[in-house]
């Protein structure tokens, strides 16, 4: 994967290990990273290869669900129960 260096691109995309990373806007960069990956096959398989286990390592939805839940614990805020009768 070839991506520009912006936003969640360069945490989803890890430059170098699961795919590259070019200056936002220089579409001459642009061109030789995809001339790159598509000629040099070991490269290629190399990048997908990690991509794929990356994927599977930090994009599931047990992961996805465990971070939200992890995230709605740390934002509760006590009740108050001061001047509260049952």
């Amino acid at each position: 994967m070839v991506t520009y260096a912006v936003g969640g691109l360069q945490e989803s995309v890890v430059d170098g290990l699961t795919g590259l990373h070019v200056r936002p806007g220089d579409v001459t960069e642009l061109a030789r990273a995809l001339r790159r990956v598509c000629l040099e096959r070991p490269l290629r398989e190399r990048l997908s290869a990690a991509a794929v286990n990356r994927v599977h390592a930090y994009y599931t939805w047990d992961r996805t669900a465990s971070l939200l839940a992890e995230t709605y614990a740390s934002a509760r805020v006590p009740v108050l129960t001061e001047g509260v009768t049952s």
